[in-house]
């Protein structure tokens, strides 16, 4: 099992997060959406969601919200409405983001959500969490490399967000056919001032938050 000291700290829930959330999935209802390039080429990996961007006043009063959960003031930061339906296909098990913190608000009304967010571990080499200092490559679409422990579920207005090099995925099954059904969120890629820091020592790792460690073991 994982340590449940690192794991409710660095996979962070906080519901209820923003004032109107009516408001945001009105907002994102009314949008256009571009089909990612996983889609239109279906042998592709990459993203597997249709993508639009937030409105610089709604982005603007997100990251004011979202600012004050991080343990780091935000360098840059990349903000986009995304949706997946039934009908999307997916041959990545997981992946890791490459950034310091992601995450989505769940926009998905109460009645259709379900699943949420899985966590993963890389059975070789024992890892959790990419870290790009070792000069490797993950094959992320074999299923038999990959071991599920935990799973951030989905909820109408809940933040979730977590270190961007944890090895995570959408959780299935995929629903819905439009955006109205579908599994909608607004997600969030983070780089902050002071960037957080993966070492390994075999099938050890620990991530460096600021002043802050936390072992990532099993």
């Amino acid at each position: 099992m994982v340590d449940a000291a690192w794991q409710e700290k660095l996979i962070r829930v906080i519901d209820d997060f923003v004032d109107d959330p009516a408001a945001l999935r009105k907002e994102a209802l009314r949008l256009a959406y571009a089909e990612p390039p996983s889609q239109i080429k279906q042998d592709a990996l990459g993203p597997i969601a249709r993508y639009s961007s937030v409105p610089s006043q709604t982005q603007e009063y997100f990251v004011q919200r979202l600012q004050q959960h991080l343990p780091g003031d935000i360098d840059h930061i990349n903000v986009e409405y995304r949706y997946v339906h039934a009908g999307t296909v997916k041959r990545q098990v997981c992946h890791a983001d490459g950034c310091d913190y992601a995450g989505v608000v769940h926009l998905t009304l109460p009645e259709h959500c379900q699943g949420g967010t899985w966590f993963f571990r890389h059975r070789p080499t024992g890892h959790i969490c990419c870290d790009r200092t070792l000069p490797m490559q993950h094959d992320y679409t074999d299923s038999k490399l990959w071991e599920r422990y935990y799973e951030a579920p989905m909820r109408f207005n809940r933040l979730a967000f977590y270190p961007g090099e944890l090895f995570h995925a959408i959780a299935t099954p995929h629903f819905g056919d439009r955006v109205e059904n579908a599994r909608l969120a607004m997600t969030f890629f983070v780089r902050l001032k002071e960037p957080l820091r993966v070492t390994s020592s075999g099938a050890q790792q620990e991530i460096a938050v600021g002043s802050k460690r936390y072992r990532l073991h099993m």
